[in-house]
């Protein structure tokens, strides 16, 4: 599968974070609601590779293949297969790749507007699948433009956790490589896509040519050497600047470097108050369970009491009536046996509502 492109201009872009389990700035710092409505959690699985890149950044299709399907952020073109991934396409591969299932599909997502580009269509390496956005049919309204590109083993619907393959196996079988990329809050993040020179993807005019990597290295000091070719060489650049330019900085230090759903680092508000409000909860709780169940129980040993006080009382009184009969005696005995069926109607059904604590 020759000339496999990375789908965003490398010389300019880079990537935000790539697949596995790791800290979800987004969710950890949403309300319980958001969260429930997003079914998200702190610490999740990401299951693409993320590009920072400018809005309107052009998209480019990595790899050949045959359009299986596409939704948009609303309207009549809108997937509920896909709810999230706002405007996308999805490619299937029927082009074998090592390490990856023969077919297998790829999707770019979040872009701006949806696509050109038309189911059963024929794509090549180069052609314009859309442009950087963040649309993601309403449900992550704060997440800033960025691409999420995304591996499947079988096309939508299916499992997030379990139908997805690391994007990084793909760019390994195309012979591109991930470099400068380091492992923060569980899963790796920065660095860039450089075509390995002489590999399946390097199509330039002189394959041996080497590179010095200048232009790179004073832009934001990651630079190439004679295994990669340059991503700011004509061969390359001009695929994406026939298509529009991104000029998102590459400086790794820049307050852009890190979008806000990248950022690893678990502010102090969402580490500390969220733990302390969970506990504070649940000692509330636990203390009204406590006095609920110490009130019903000082409530039955009185009824208890009342029941022992009026037994030992009628127990007097029908002793005193078996001596003496009278009639002056017989009304107390049964106002006492009225007045205590009372009180167990009324009192006893009410603590055996609440006989569970």
């Amino acid at each position: 599968m020759p000339c496999a492109i990375p789908p965003l201009d490398q010389s300019t872009t880079r990537v935000g974070r790539g697949r596995g389990v790791g800290f979800n700035r987004l969710c950890s710092t949403a309300s319980p609601a958001r969260r429930a409505e997003m079914h998200c959690v702190a610490d999740q699985l990401h299951a693409g590779m993320d590009f920072i890149a400018d809005r309107g950044s052009p998209v480019l299709i990595p790899v050949d293949g045959t359009v299986a399907l596409k939704s948009e952020d609303s309207g009549p073109g809108y997937n509920r297969a896909m709810r999230g991934y706002g405007n996308s396409v999805v490619i299937r591969v029927d082009q074998p790749v090592p390490g990856l299932p023969t077919p297998f599909f790829y999707s770019v997502n979040h872009l701006n507007v949806p696509s050109p580009l038309v189911v059963g269509q024929r794509v090549t390496a180069g052609m314009q699948a859309g442009v950087v956005g963040n649309t993601t049919n309403g449900q992550f309204r704060t997440m800033p433009p960025h691409l999420h590109f995304e591996v499947r083993t079988r096309p939508f619907p299916g499992s997030y956790d379990r139908d997805t393959i690391d994007p990084a196996v793909l760019w390994e079988g195309l012979g591109i490589d991930w470099l400068n990329h380091s492992l923060v809050g569980g899963r790796q993040s920065g660095g860039q896509l450089l075509v390995r020179r002489g590999g399946p993807s390097d199509c330039s005019a002189t394959t041996r040519r080497p590179v010095s990597g200048l232009a790179l290295f004073g832009l934001y000091g990651l630079g190439t050497d004679v295994t990669h070719v340059d991503p700011a060489s004509p061969e390359i650049k001009g695929k994406y600047a026939s298509k529009g330019t991104s000029t998102k900085s590459m400086d790794e230090n820049g307050p852009e470097a890190e979008p806000p759903d990248y950022q690893e680092v678990v502010p102090e508000s969402a580490s500390y108050n969220m733990p302390l409000i969970a506990g504070a909860t649940a000692i509330a709780l636990l203390g009204g369970l406590y006095l609920l169940k110490k009130k019903r129980n000082r409530s039955v040993d009185g009824l208890a009491a009342y029941e022992r006080e009026a037994r030992m009382y009628e127990a007097k009184e029908r002793a005193k009536y078996a001596e003496h009969p009278s009639p002056r005696n017989e009304p107390v005995i049964f106002s006492l046996q009225k007045k205590r069926g009372w009180f167990d109607k009324a009192q006893g059904a009410k603590f055996s509502d609440i006989g569970w604590l």
